[in-house]
């Protein structure tokens, strides 16, 4: 059976192959020229991707998945005296937070959501893991060898960003830790100014005695400044089931075991301030971790992410154009020599 142009599909046995996918076959130069513009994608998809990505490292969750701090609820149903109290209450805490921060590096807060909405939050957690849509946690760089990571960190993860209907008791928290922080934001100005944060991280240790090596969570300076992290774990035994973390604050030379017990909300600083690490944990343990920008720093990361997507295209398109005149003289070259 005989070949057919890919141009104009006449048959004949004197045809020309596209000298760089060599697969589009050909009966003149004028019809290789006039077919490029639809044959080109096809022609590129032979040839190995030449965009390499900027080296700024922006995590999963960047971008297209980063959400302002929640504002405060509209036309509340609380009687006025109610609302007053828990604007006090937040307004304690906060300074709490703020005082416990400048001077530890860290914030314990026990009994945050209470009771019933922690077990609300649990109920979706355990659906979560129990969907399979959690994977394995990731290392910066991300490249890391699987074997490596493996040994690092031993938890499953999954992002949620607190829309899905499915998993509507996540709000419960995220909002929580949103009215919270924007109680801190105003008094942190000194140190940072906050201004949005990442979707909701849910983390669960397998209980295989796996954990989470030694770290800090901001080492590329891409934005996050505070780490919150809430724990679900009902009836913890620290003794039998470990799992705690470990905290090495920067003001202080004595690390400190932070147990993840239900309903704990622990605040501490993402950069070098305190590093930390999660000891082996032998029973199922739940966290979800939220991350606050600095939004200084946030931007000029943003910037350079940017930028080198810029200069990664312009070098795609260079080369591109590069390839289309080397493939046009070769092809050139070709039907000369059949002449």
């Amino acid at each position: 059976m005989e070949a057919r142009c890919s141009y104009c599909g006449i048959n004949s046995s004197r045809l020309f192959r596209c000298i760089q996918c060599k697969n589009a076959l050909y009966c003149s130069h004028e019809h290789q020229k006039s077919h490029w513009k639809t044959h080109r994608t096809l022609c590129k998809a032979y040839m190995k991707p030449v965009l390499r990505p900027p080296t700024t490292y922006i995590n999963t969750y960047d971008f297209q998945s980063e959400y302002e701090i929640a504002p405060s609820p509209v036309g509340s149903k609380l009687p006025i005296d109610d609302i007053k109290r828990n604007q006090q209450t937040q307004m304690v805490r906060a300074k709490h937070v703020v005082e416990k921060l400048r001077k530890k590096g860290y914030c314990i807060i026990d009994g945050f959501l209470g009771d019933a909405k922690g077990h609300k939050v649990l109920w979706d957690v355990t659906k979560i893991l129990r969907s399979g849509v959690m994977k394995d946690g990731e290392l910066v760089p991300t490249n890391s060898p699987i074997n490596q990571r493996k040994v690092v960190r031993g938890d499953k993860i999954a992002w949620i960003t607190g829309k899905e209907e499915i998993y509507d008791n996540m709000k419960l928290i995220m909002d929580a830790i949103d009215r919270l922080m924007r109680y801190c934001k105003d008094s942190l100005t000194e140190e940072h100014v906050i201004k949005g944060r990442t979707p909701a991280m849910v983390a669960c240790y397998p209980g295989d005695g796996t954990g989470y090596k030694r770290h800090i969570d901001n080492t590329q300076k891409d934005g996050r400044c505070i780490t919150c992290l809430y724990y679900l774990n009902k009836g913890w035994d620290t003794e039998q089931n470990g799992g705690q973390l470990r905290v090495f604050p920067s003001v202080s030379e004595v690390p400190v075991d932070i147990d993840p017990i239900f309903d704990r909300l622990f605040v501490f600083w993402s950069d070098k301030r305190t590093p930390h690490e999660v000891l082996p944990a032998y029973a199922e343990r739940f966290a979800i971790t939220l991350w606050y920008f600095d939004s200084v720093e946030r931007e000029k990361v943003k910037e350079a992410y940017l930028a080198g997507l810029r200069q990664a295209f312009a070098g795609s398109s260079m080369q591109n154009k590069q390839e289309d005149d080397t493939t046009s003289n070769a092809n050139e070259r070709n039907i000369d020599a059949q002449k």
